[in-house]
């Protein structure tokens, strides 16, 4: 990983789009699912969906790796399911606890999310330890 300036301005770039393409894909995939379940597991559903194009983006475009790619997706999977945790307590606390509408609060709980994920996945799945063998 290039830590440089210039490398981290473009990792933080390509981590803005992995993001958008994630959360679009995650969002999508929960607002048609919401037509058929509850919020919760359509929630859940589209988390799913959009870590693993978000993975998938982040080890061609980002990160560009090639080693332990099952252990990469394994933890950058458990951040997603972490990931699925938090949005539902943040979906519960806006809507049951302050009475707000279900779709801003699941947008607000996308990007806090992906905050939070980013940060668990640049030193865990694409951290230092996995990354002593890469070219």
């Amino acid at each position: 990983m290039d830590f440089s300036g210039k490398g981290v301005a473009r990792m933080t770039l390509l981590s803005i789009v992995a993001g958008a393409i994630g959360m679009f894909s995650d969002q999508g995939v929960f607002l048609v699912l919401l037509n058929f379940m509850n919020e919760y597991l359509a929630n859940a559903i589209g988390i799913v969906v959009g870590t693993i194009l978000s993975f998938l983006f982040n080890i061609a475009f980002i990160f560009k790796v090639k080693s332990h790619l099952f252990v990469r997706f394994a933890l950058f999977f458990v951040t997603g399911i972490f990931g699925i945790f938090l949005s539902s307590a943040v979906i519960w606390l806006g809507t049951e606890i302050l009475g707000l509408p279900i779709v801003p609060v699941r947008w607000f709980s996308l990007f806090f999310v992906a905050l939070v994920q980013f940060f668990l996945n640049l030193f865990g799945a694409f951290g230092k330890r996995l990354a002593k063998n890469e070219a």
